[in-house]
């Protein structure tokens, strides 16, 4: 029996906007980002966020972009002030 769900992971670069700010971006998925008043809280929302985005895919038929390495990432020097974190999703296959 086939499994109907499907799982993405990618990676997400918290950054701090300013002192109450921070920012998760997904690197490969562009105009993805979302704000938050905490670390803990923009990791948090940024998982949200992936299951939104693969519900979405799922629900058009679309695939997503293969996942960046943290190495890839990391040596983007637009992260460089960033702190990368794996975030996972899951969600029910259409």
């Amino acid at each position: 029996m086939t499994d109907p769900h499907r799982t993405a992971k990618f990676i997400a670069v918290v950054s701090r906007e300013s002192e109450r700010r921070f920012r998760a971006t997904f690197p490969d998925l562009p105009g993805r980002g979302v704000f938050a008043e905490s670390f803990e809280e923009a990791a948090s929302v940024a998982a949200e966020t992936l299951a939104l985005i693969l519900e979405e895919a799922d629900r058009e038929g679309r695939p997503l972009p293969p996942p960046s390495t943290f190495t890839a990432v990391l040596s983007n020097p637009q992260y460089r002030d960033g702190i990368a974190i794996r975030v996972v999703a899951v969600s029910a296959a259409s």
